[in-house]
C-alpha cells in the first residue's frame, strides 16, 4: 500500500519536504479493515496511537491486525523492520 505523491492533502503538509497526514494514514487502517472486516465494522474510539516514523510520498507500507478479546483492535502500520505507527480501535 501507498499514498501517491499526488494526493492533495501533501500539498500543505509540508511545502518542500512532504510527508502523509496521520489523518491519511488513519483512513488507509479503517478502509482495510473495513475490507476485510465488512462495512458493518464501526470504529467507536482510537484509545491509542503512535506515531513514531513519518511516511514519505510514495513510500509503500503495510497494515496488520489483532483482535483483542477487549472488542478492541490493534494495528501496526509498517514496512520492513521500519515502524510508523500503531494503535488499538475500539470497535462498536
Amino acid at each position: 500500500m501507498r499514498i501517491p505523491g499526488t494526493h492533495p492533502a501533501l500539498a500543505g503538509h509540508f511545502p518542500g519536504d512532504p510527508v502523509v497526514p496521520g489523518v491519511v494514514i488513519l483512513d488507509k487502517v479503517i478502509s482495510k479493515l473495513v475490507e476485510m472486516k465488512g462495512a458493518s465494522v464501526e470504529v467507536k474510539t482510537i484509545p491509542a496511537i503512535k506515531f513514531l516514523n513519518p511516511i514519505e510520498p510514495d513510500e509503500e507500507f503495510d497494515i496488520t491486525f489483532t483482535e483483542k478479546k477487549s472488542g478492541k483492535v490493534t494495528f501496526s502500520v509498517f514496512s520492513g523492520d521500519k515502524i510508523f505507527l500503531s494503535g488499538s480501535l475500539e470497535l462498536g
